[in-house]
């Protein structure tokens, strides 16, 4: 699979979430405010109690989070950006990007409302089986102390380095 071919194909879903009413799409221009929610619903807690009133709180976080789109941007050129959606709109988002032999995770977040009820694990084996028949590796980054570090280490992904108080790991299949 050359990296083309993963930017123009999400991942498959199984079929039980189809079923189900969920999907992936890509990302377009009018995602920008569901995103903005996400982002401030996943990192919100962590500037809470600087005690900012809620308008100002959510000002900086649009903030952070166009920092975070710049990034991913820059660092992960042609990257594939997905929605994930649900019955009634978007529910979380998957980014990937194309490496020689690698899938990297950039991102992968879901809506609280969905955390917990399979979704993440079935996103996460889409794309492991999509490494796999690409003869290739999935790679990701993980905050240490972030719980979703516990599933991917279920999902056989396994800690390569530790850059700061982020983890690297690697899923070889």
């Amino acid at each position: 699979m050359d990296e083309a071919q993963i930017m123009t194909l999400p991942p498959a879903l199984p079929e039980e979430w189809a079923r189900r009413g969920v999907g992936l799409r890509p990302e377009d221009d009018g995602d920008g405010p569901f995103l903005l929610d996400l982002f401030a619903a996943a990192r919100g807690s962590e500037f809470a109690a600087l005690g900012w009133p809620a308008p100002v709180l959510r000002q900086f976080l649009a903030g952070q989070q166009q920092l975070q789109v710049l990034h991913y941007a820059a660092a992960y050129p042609g990257a594939f950006r997905g929605i994930v959606t649900g019955p009634e709109g978007p529910v979380g988002r998957l980014y990937l990007s194309a490496r020689p032999g690698d899938i990297r995770i950039v991102d992968i977040a879901l809506a609280a409302q969905w955390q917990g009820r399979g979704l993440g694990k079935a996103l996460l084996r889409a794309v492991q089986a999509m490494a796999a028949a690409a003869g290739a590796t999935a790679s990701l980054s993980v905050m240490a102390g972030n719980p979703a570090h516990d599933l991917y280490r279920r999902l056989g992904f396994v800690t390569m380095a530790e850059n700061g108080p982020a983890l690297e790991m690697r899923w070889t299949g």
